[in-house]
């Protein structure tokens, strides 16, 4: 189970981060302006919001074998029809498609490991998504290089549907399903969680921290194409750059995040991360700050789920429905937000936007330690 834990993120951050470098591409083919190519990233961001709520519940009733078979699959027909699509309603579909797949498969794989992990579960989550950033360096790496001999941007959507494909054969080794329980046991402790306000405020900076992540990936490249005049292959270099930072940085400071401790790593690496956007994005001479975010980024999300599944070890799975869906429509806010202030403000204050919800993830994690410290239920991390 455990290799095909790290085979699927891979491919998950490999199919997320080819959006980014392609976005030029897209736009130019569409014809479509900032605001619209928000809106339909916001179609996905609903997508996987709903994919993590349902997750949590199904991986509980049928366990992790038939929920990550499906997962797979979805992923799999979304990129085949973004990868066919000709018109903007189809493409926004095959998003469609790929955010429920991928918010489901993400929920997943990380209630799995959030159960496997119960020893050193910093590290662990780390390592973990360290193969999420693996994979997402490859991907920008690979489809500038394609687009530099003249690929399509919908070709390299086609050929990425081999990764899931082979994500799915690796459910195959999977055991029979483990879940069983009754579903007025899983609704009413889905009901508890979200009704339990640490988890409402530890969820909204998930989704703060997941706007932050997928924000600098998403619009890098477009901002230094149309700002700092890079050749598109050299912009998602640039975004290659962000994720190789963000493995290493997982790879060398996961193991450190267990004993610096889980709420002050998130808190120094949050300030961290929007310093250096803000001063990135000042000026032509400090543009590579913006790939260098990367290492404070990278271990904010599992560095999260570590602590979540230290402290809600019966419920991790359902808990983590409510922070991946509260991730989700976070998520779908800033795309639109975003979108809309590169149309109204220009594209560096559009990109220089994505910051606000650093500090808003900021201070709802202050808000999460200060009433788990009033409740004094949980262990000193």
């Amino acid at each position: 189970m455990i290799p095909f834990l790290f085979l699927g993120m891979f491919a998950l951050g490999f199919v997320e981060s080819l959006r980014g470098p392609l976005l030029p591409e897209i736009r130019a083919f569409f014809g479509i302006s900032y605001g619209a190519f928000g809106t339909v990233l916001a179609i996905s961001s609903a997508a996987f919001l709903l994919g993590s709520l349902t997750a949590g519940p199904t991986l509980r009733r049928v366990g992790a074998r038939t929920t990550l078979r499906t997962a797979n699959i979805l992923i799999a027909c979304g990129l085949l029809v973004i990868g066919f699509s000709h018109s903007v309603p189809l493409f926004a579909a095959g998003l469609l498609l790929l955010g429920f797949g991928g918010g489901f498969f993400d929920l997943s794989i990380n209630g799995v490991a959030g159960r496997a992990f119960a020893r050193n579960p910093g590290l662990m989550m780390n390592l973990l998504h360290l193969l999420f950033g693996v994979g997402a360096t490859v991907g920008p790496i690979v489809a500038g290089t394609l687009l530099a001999r003249d690929f399509r941007w919908d070709h390299i959507y086609r050929m990425a549907i081999v990764l899931p494909l082979l994500a799915l054969i690796g459910t195959l080794s999977f055991r029979r399903a483990q879940g069983g329980d009754g579903e007025g046991s899983v609704l009413r402790d889905l009901r508890n969680a979200l009704r339990d306000r640490r988890v409402q405020a530890l969820s909204i900076s998930l989704g703060c921290f997941v706007a932050v992540e997928h924000g600098i990936t998403t619009w890098l490249a477009n901002y230094l194409v149309s700002v700092r005049g890079f050749e598109t292959a050299a912009a998602a270099t640039r975004v290659a750059w962000f994720y190789g930072l963000f493995s290493a940085s997982r790879l060398l400071l996961g193991a450190l995040t267990d004993r610096i401790g889980l709420i002050r790593v998130v808190r120094i690496s949050t300030v961290l991360a929007v310093a250096m956007l803000l001063v990135g994005g000042s000026g032509p001479r400090m543009a590579w700050l913006l790939s260098a975010t990367g290492i404070p980024v990278a271990v904010l999300f599992p560095t999260i789920m570590a602590h979540i599944s230290r402290t809600h070890r019966d419920t991790v799975e359902l808990v983590m429905a409510v922070g991946f869906t509260a991730a989700g429509l976070v998520h779908l806010v800033s795309n639109i937000v975003v979108g809309l202030f590169h149309d109204w403000l220009g594209t560096q204050i559009g990109f220089l936007s994505i910051s606000a919800f650093g500090v808003l993830g900021l201070i709802a994690h202050v808000a999460a330690g200060r009433l788990e410290a009033r409740r004094d239920r949980v262990p000193t991390l």
